[in-house]
C-alpha cells in the first residue's frame, strides 16, 4: 500500500501542464512543472485579425508541447467572460468577441482537460501556489495598460483557499472601482464608461494620455520635457520614428520614460510619478478595508517602477489616515502569465 502511494506521488511530481498567457499581440505558451518551473522553451504565436487562423496556430502549438506528463491546459484570456466562456467586449480584440478559447481547445485536446480564467485571476492564482507570500486570503493587482484584480480567500475554519469571482464569474474587478481625483489631475473617463476607476488614473494608459497632454503643453510654453528624450533614446522606437518631432514622439510614452526621466529630476515626469502612485495608494486602501488580507501584491509590468510602487506603499501606510497593516508586496514571479496560466491548471487538477 505504502509503495503504491509513493508511486502515485511520484508521478503527480513529473505531471505538467501547458501555460497559455494570450495577449491582444500574442500568446505565449510553456509546459510548466509543479514547482512554476518552464519545462519547454517559450513559443509565441501571434494573435491573427481572423480567430480561426489563431485558434489553429494555438492549437499547433500547444500540440508540439504535448506528452505523456502534460495533464491540463491552463488559459489566462483578457476580457473573458468565465460564465460563458467567451471572450467578450475586449477594447484590443474586437474580431475575438465571442470566441470561446476553451472549448475549441478541448475539441482539438479531448483527453486533456482546459481550465479557463481572465488574466489578472490567473495572476493571483499564481502568486498563490508558486509565490512566497505568508499564508492567507491574497488580493493581486496587475498593473499595466488596464489594472485587473485577483482575490484568492483563505477560509481558516477549513483551511483552503476559495478564489473569489462572484456568482456570474465578473467579480474582482479592482481596477474599476472609484478612487479620489489625484493631486493636481482631472477627472478622467475610464475605458469602462465610468469616471475616475483606479484604472483611470494608475494605470499605463492614463500614463500615456496625460503626459502627452502635459509634454505638449510645456513644449507650448517653451519648456521641453526630458520624457522626449527618453523616448527618442529606446531603441524599440527608434525605427518606427519618421521625423522625430515632439508631436510624434509623445505617441510613444511608456511609464518606462516616465520612469527614467524622472530619476533625472524632470518636473513633469515627478508629476505624473506622484499622481500615479497616488491612484495606486487610493486602489491599495479600498482593497485593505474591504478584504483584510494577509498580502497585496502588485503584479504586472509596471511594478518595475520601483519608485512610483514604493511611494504609493508609503502614502498607503502614512498619508491616508487610519489603515489595516497590510504587507504590500511586488511579485518576483518570471513569465508571470505562462506560470499563473499553470497554476490554475495544477489548482483545478488538485481540487
Amino acid at each position: 500500500m505504502k509503495s503504491s502511494l509513493r508511486r502515485k506521488k511520484m508521478a503527480n511530481n513529473k505531471t505538467e501542464v501547458i501555460g497559455v498567457d494570450l495577449g491582444a499581440g500574442t500568446a505565449k505558451i510553456a509546459s510548466v512543472g509543479r514547482n512554476g518551473s518552464l519545462k519547454s522553451e517559450i513559443n509565441i504565436v501571434k494573435t491573427d485579425e481572423d480567430p480561426e487562423i489563431f485558434m489553429e496556430d494555438l492549437g499547433n502549438a500547444i500540440k508540439k508541447l504535448m506528452n505523456n506528463n502534460v495533464k491540463a491546459i491552463g488559459l489566462g484570456i483578457p476580457s473573458w467572460d468565465g460564465q460563458n466562456e467567451v471572450i467578450q467586449h475586449s477594447p484590443n480584440m474586437p474580431t475575438y468577441e465571442g470566441l470561446s478559447v476553451s472549448n475549441i481547445l478541448r475539441d482539438k485536446f479531448p483527453k486533456i482537460k482546459v481550465f479557463a480564467d481572465n488574466d489578472a485571476n490567473v495572476a493571483a492564482d499564481g502568486e498563490r501556489i508558486f509565490g512566497t507570500w505568508a499564508k492567507g486570503t491574497l488580493v493581486a493587482f496587475t498593473l499595466g495598460s488596464g489594472i485587473g484584480g485577483g482575490v484568492i480567500l483563505y477560509i481558516k475554519e477549513l483551511d483552503r483557499y476559495i478564489k473569489w469571482q462572484g456568482d456570474t464569474f465578473k467579480g474582482a474587478e479592482l481596477g474599476h472601482v472609484s478612487i479620489p481625483v489625484p493631486s493636481g489631475r482631472q477627472s478622467r473617463l475610464c475605458g469602462c464608461g465610468h469616471i475616475d476607476c483606479m484604472e483611470a488614473h494608475a494605470s499605463a494608459t492614463s500614463i500615456r494620455d496625460e503626459g502627452s497632454k502635459l509634454v505638449l503643453s510645456a513644449l507650448s510654453h517653451g519648456k521641453r520635457s526630458l520624457i522626449l528624450d527618453k523616448i527618442k533614446k529606446d531603441e524599440n522606437i527608434k525605427s518606427k520614428l519618421l521625423s522625430g518631432e515632439p508631436q510624434e514622439l509623445v505617441r510613444y510614452i511608456e511609464p518606462l520614460h516616465v520612469n527614467l526621466a524622472a530619476q533625472d529630476g524632470d518636473e513633469i515626469a515627478l508629476m505624473l510619478e506622484e499622481q500615479t502612485a497616488q491612484a495606486l495608494a487610493y486602489g491599495i486602501r479600498n482593497v485593505a478595508q474591504i478584504f483584510d488580507p494577509a498580502v497585496i501584491v502588485l503584479a504586472g509590468a509596471m511594478r518595475r517602477w520601483d519608485r512610483m510602487v514604493q511611494t504609493a506603499i508609503f502614502i498607503y501606510n502614512h498619508l491616508l489616515g487610519v489603515v489595516p497593516a497590510i504587507k504590500v508586496g511586488v511579485s518576483r514571479l518570471e513569465n508571470a502569465g505562462i506560470v499563473g496560466s499553470a497554476a490554475l491548471a495544477f489548482g483545478s487538477l488538485d481540487n
